[in-house]
């Protein structure tokens, strides 16, 4: 006990120095039974806290651990130190927040009142003996409580500051602009903002005197001389005013797209510009420095949500408002626009690094056929590069980079992944890199130009959109008949030819990772592609979600499954692992990370042979039932035992 006490008095020490702060940060994980993400540290909060603790829960980043530098403690704090302390876990998208001092713990929601204090959920005392309410199953008990927030969290703000510019500059221009144009604006002003925000990372965002830096855009177009540049000039001469220009990748800034909006007004650019340092009432400024890191990919699954204007019927009545209605953001249902929940991306991602050497997994070749803003790819990407204790080199997260293969139809989606993942290699490596192998194309479209991409691949990664035949474009559908040839079955959904893709990309040994409906299990059309998974692969986890509301207002019921095509040598056949799930799925999925078999009143996680999927239709029983219906499989027919003859001169007949 008296050791635990001595490690949080060494992280909250004035003197923690660099050499020693891993080693602490490892210890203290370990003790206190927390799952670290990463840590950081932070110069603008450098003053009265050491270092930062990003920790996991339920497959999740779900707290921010602040070490507070002695003698300081979170009451001493005032309000703009507290405000910066907490920005740090509301910009990495996370809601709780405990700073720790010396003698004292707090956890705290950033999504309440800074300014009063409401957000305090709880405070212990820490001294010698007593340093149980900092171990992570007390955190549970606290997570569970029922939260009130009066702040939007993080990807809330942000989607809604570019939709409201989004609508604003639609209007302006009466809808002329095409989202594309739109798309690559934004791209660009995330890109601007990212590149100096993390100039400020290991520097103070104040001057000597205290007062903020001026933020390089905002002071940029302040300046009379610059006041009527366009604002394709004002990004593209702050970005090289921070980094080189030859670094800066031209997939990142499209300058011809950005043409079209050199007709807005300087008021409206600085507006703009403004907009996305900080957003009406939250009081945290947007940091996308530790957003790139962490967050981003989970706020651009919702930012590729499709532009639409909405139609309105002629009508001769007098408009109070005759403008053109301000457009809304739809999903597109053509070619199943659905996002995936980040808990799904890092369940995939670990068990994959669970199933391979830590070198392999660093190097193995990833592919997404439907990667919509790429939460997999930048999932797998930070997982790799996570353990805070291994250094990679700047060439060997290169070489990790160069080997996830995105592809998807939408253009504004690749578009996003690119920025995604470059901003993520910006993090890690101070450099953007070079190229990315984001392909804007439809999948079977892509496989049929690219052959060499059979059996050459470790693992393909996907959320299929799930498009019934009714709804599919004409092109889509012949396609999808004449890719499928003799595996097509009845009316083929849009996820099928996804499977029959992985199966022929997939390198013996490489793996599968699906999230698909819940009827594949039992569809006629799929029947096929289930009789070619169990001859050919192994079914290492099938996790039933279908009671889980995975995609909030669609009403899919979701499957997770998880495939290996067998290697060229001949083992034995490993069991399945089970999920069936009604609540708490992250603590589900890591039970089956774990190889954890329990039943709870939640959940169940179990194991079957793979002789389960060799049936016509894949009917999972719980473990009871499949022990009795194995026993009575195993029974001879009662017509054949009891019968012979009759049954033989009936055969003959």
């Amino acid at each position: 006990m008296n050791s635990q006490y001595e490690i949080i008095r060494e992280l909250t020490s004035p003197e923690l120095s660099g050499s020693n702060q891993k080693k602490r940060l490892g210890n203290f994980a370990e003790v206190f039974g927390w799952k670290p993400s990463d840590y950081f540290t932070a110069s603008d909060v450098s003053e009265f806290a050491t270092i930062h603790l990003l920790v996991e829960h339920g497959l999740e980043n779900t707290a921010v651990l602040s070490f507070l530098r002695h003698p300081y403690r979170y009451a001493d704090l005032n309000t703009g130190q507290k405000t910066q302390l907490l920005s740090l876990s509301y910009n990495n998208l996370v809601n709780l927040h405990i700073p720790i001092g010396y003698d004292e713990a707090v956890t705290v929601y950033n999504l309440a009142d800074v300014r009063n204090d409401n957000g305090i959920l709880a405070t212990h005392r820490l001294s010698y003996g007593n340093t149980d309410h900092l171990r992570s199953e007390h955190f549970e008990i606290i997570r569970g409580k029922r939260l009130n927030p009066n702040l939007p969290p993080l990807d809330d703000a942000l989607i809604d500051t570019i939709s409201h510019w989004k609508r604003r500059i639609s209007v302006e221009f009466e809808q002329s602009v095409p989202n594309e144009n739109l798309s690559a604006l934004f791209n660009a002003i995330i890109f601007a903002r990212v590149v100096e925000d993390h100039q400020y990372r290991y520097q103070s965002r104040t001057d000597g005197n205290g007062s903020p830096k001026p933020k390089k855009l905002l002071d940029f177009v302040r300046n009379s001389d610059n006041a009527n540049l366009p604002i394709r000039t004002i990004i593209k001469e702050v970005a090289t005013s921070l980094i080189s220009p030859e670094d800066i990748p031209k997939y990142l800034i499209d300058e011809p797209m950005l043409e079209v909006f050199d007709a807005l007004s300087p008021e409206t650019v600085f507006s703009l510009l403004s907009d996305f340092y900080n957003w009406r009432s939250i009081p945290y400024s947007y940091d996308f420095s530790v957003m790139s890191k962490h967050a981003l990919s989970r706020i651009y699954e919702r930012y590729v949500s499709v532009l639409r204007t909405v139609e309105v019927p002629p009508t001769n009545q007098i408009k109070l408002f005759p403008n053109p209605p301000l457009p809304k953001e739809e999903k597109s249902k053509t070619f199943g626009g659905i996002y995936t929940p980040q808990f799904i991306a890092r369940f995939f991602a670990k068990f994959l690094r669970n199933q391979l050497p830590t070198s392999s997994f660093k190097k193995a070749v990833v592919s997404d056929p439907a990667c919509g803003s790429g939460i997999f790819l930048r999932t797998l990407l930070e997982l790799r590069y996570e353990d805070p204790t291994i250094l990679d080199s700047d060439v060997e997260i290169e070489e990790g980079f160069k080997n996830v293969i995105g592809v998807d139809i939408d253009p504004n989606a690749t578009q996003a992944t690119k920025l995604s993942l470059a901003s993520l290699h910006f993090a890690l490596t101070d450099k953007f890199p070079k190229t990315l192998n984001i392909n804007t194309s439809e999948a079977i479209e892509y496989v049929w130009n690219n052959p060499d991409i059979k059996n050459s691949l470790d693992a393909v990664i996907a959320n299929p959109p799930f498009v019934p035949v009714e709804l599919q474009p004409p092109s889509i559908r012949e396609r999808i008949l004449l890719y499928m040839g003799k595996d097509a079955q009845g009316r083929i959904d849009s996820y099928l030819p996804f499977i029959k893709i992985a199966l022929e990309a997939l390198k013996p040994g490489g793996y599968g990772l699906f999230v698909l409906p819940h009827s594949f299990l039992l569809a006629e059309s799929a029947t096929r592609i289930r009789e070619i998974l169990s001859e050919s692969t192994w079914i290492h986890c099938l996790a039933d979600l279908s009671e889980i509301s995975v995609f909030e207002g669609t009403g899919a019921y979701t499957l997770l499954l998880i495939f290996q095509k067998k290697p060229l040598f001949d083992i034995e056949a490993p069991p399945a692992t089970i999920v069936k799930c009604q609540e708490f799925v992250g603590r589900a999925l890591q039970s089956a990370l774990d190889q954890k078999y329990e039943e709870t009143e939640f959940y169940n996680v179990y194991k079957v042979e793979q002789r389960t999927f060799q049936s016509k239709k894949w009917i999972i029983l719980p473990p009871d039932q499949e022990i009795v219906k194995n026993r009575m499989d195993a029974l001879p027919q009662l017509a054949i035992s009891l019968f012979p003859r009759l049954v033989s001169c009936s055969s003959g007949n």
